[in-house]
């Protein structure tokens, strides 16, 4: 008989597999659209509105097919790396803090040491500081324990 704890894992494997299958179709159908709407722009049609998402979106694009974040018109090649994988987390829910067990889990789909994920994320804030993406990389937040985030919307410290 299965435990409720191992059903309670099953569930929460499942989620987690649907959420990562569903914003990796996401992005490639955003990718798809956007690359159709510049087909559309370069030809003699009427003006065309976009249909993208990402103008509308709170956090950085991360598109895995080029294999780079954009964030307020600048860009920073990460490769098919482990790099990628994790901006790609943390910008699937910006604001939202995501325990080092799910980064592991989703990230590197192993268990590794809790150093990993801090060597990691310096790696990624140091590749977005020479892209010139230094708010973005400020924004990767590990300050609570067990847990990172992209912090997007942090308070202005008072004077």
């Amino acid at each position: 008989m299965i435990s409720q704890n191992d059903e309670l894992n099953r569930i929460h494997e499942s989620l987690s597999t649907l959420l990562v299958t569903q914003t990796r179709l996401t992005v490639e159908f955003e990718d798809v659209l956007q690359s159709l709407t510049e087909i559309l722009r370069s030809t003699d049609t009427p003006p065309v509105t976009s249909f993208s998402r990402k103008s509308q979106a709170r956090g950085p694009h991360v598109n895995h097919r080029k294999m780079e974040i954009s964030w307020k018109g600048r860009s920073c090649f990460l490769s098919n790396s482990v790099l990628l994988r994790l901006a790609g987390r943390l910008a699937q829910t910006p604001n939202i803090l995501v325990s080092h067990t799910t980064l592991l889990d989703e990230v590197w789909g192993s268990i590794r040491s809790q150093s990993t994920i801090r060597g990691a994320a310096k790696r990624l804030r140091d590749r977005l500081i020479a892209a010139g993406m230094t708010d973005l990389a400020e924004a990767i937040d590990g300050s609570v324990h067990g847990h990172y985030r992209l912090n997007l919307v942090r308070e202005k410290a008072e004077d």
